[in-house]
């Protein structure tokens, strides 16, 4: 089976695609990428297509929904909080009839990586099937993303991201009130910021330090229902990961031994912790931590939940 999945639109979005694109060839689909919904020309019920809400703006998108075999769409709320409310980047620009169409159809599947209650979809996607959101994870790539010694990208303490302005220019704020006490310190720290490394580099980075850390954005701190993907990296590969505070019901479903921390001073105490460790006692829980994210949490897992679905 042939299934379409999105040229990335952005950096953000680019591990997430290559991760879901590999998967899906590991289970023996045909991928084909696609800038727009409308250039897809396929006879009915001859693929699959993984779309998102921002791309569905005609009627031709519309029919390339209902025409394949299984289309695998990701909503946007129509009810966020604010002020991220406010923002497309957090508001379905699906229209109503459009809406109607979508959830009419029965080959089309609703899914999120959000880990939200009922109640929560009832409020925050009320103009779509909520009852039938499904709930798909973020995931680790483990087929791009492999172990590989380098001894010249052994930091103590990694991170690797953005500042990924979604409007409201707030994450640079809380990164760099974050960073304040490793950059005090004597702590050997792998910091890139807006650098673009390459997958090779970061693989090397993330793979051969002690300790990852994580930050998140604002509006994680307010829903505090998923994680981002840099959990999943710093798991899968670095195996000792700290993060702040964003994201804590995901987190704590998923992986309540990783320490989340409400301050940079409890942040920098956890690493300093990590690092101090005894190095057999440390890759226990790093080779633990791999192990559980590789078995449990990649692309793999997600598209095979994928095709479960319905």
């Amino acid at each position: 089976m042939k299934i379409y999945i999105q040229k990335p639109p952005h950096r953000a979005w680019e591990t997430i695609n290559n991760g879901y694109k590999s998967a899906w060839a590991h289970e023996g689909f045909n991928v084909v990428e696609y800038t727009t919904v409308e250039e897809i020309n396929e006879s009915k019920g001859s693929y699959d297509i993984m779309a998102v809400d921002w791309l569905i703006k005609t009627q031709e998108a519309v029919d390339v929904l209902k025409n394949s075999n299984r289309a695998y769409f990701f909503p946007q709320p129509n009810n966020f909080p604010l002020p991220w409310g406010r923002h497309p980047n957090f508001a379905s620009a699906v229209s109503r009839e459009h809406t109607e169409q979508i959830n009419e159809s029965n080959n089309i599947y609703l899914w999120l990586w959000s880990e939200i209650s009922e109640e929560q979809k009832k409020e925050c996607y009320s103009k779509w099937k909520w009852e039938e959101i499904n709930i798909v994870q973020l995931a680790f790539d483990s087929i791009n993303y492999v172990p590989i010694l380098d001894e010249r990208y052994k930091f103590d303490v990694c991170f690797v991201g953005g500042w990924a302005n979604n409007g409201f220019d707030e994450k640079r704020q809380i990164m760099l009130k974050y960073f304040q006490p490793f950059m005090k310190s004597d702590l050997k720290c792998g910091i890139f910021v807006e650098k673009n490394l390459t997958y090779e580099q970061e693989n090397l980075l993330l793979y051969n330090s002690k300790v990852s850390i994580n930050i998140h954005d604002a509006h994680h701190y307010h829903t505090q229902d998923h994680t981002n993907e840099r959990t999943y990296k710093g798991l899968g590969l670095t195996g000792a990961l700290v993060s702040d505070g964003g994201g804590k019901i995901q987190m704590k479903k998923l992986f309540p031994e990783v320490p989340l921390c409400d301050t940079p001073e409890e942040m920098f105490d956890a690493v300093e912790r990590y690092v101090k460790m005894p190095e057999k006692e440390l890759q226990l829980i790093k080779e633990k931590n791999r192990e559980e994210v590789r078995e449990n949490h990649t692309y793999i897992n997600r598209v095979r939940k994928m095709i479960d679905i319905g």
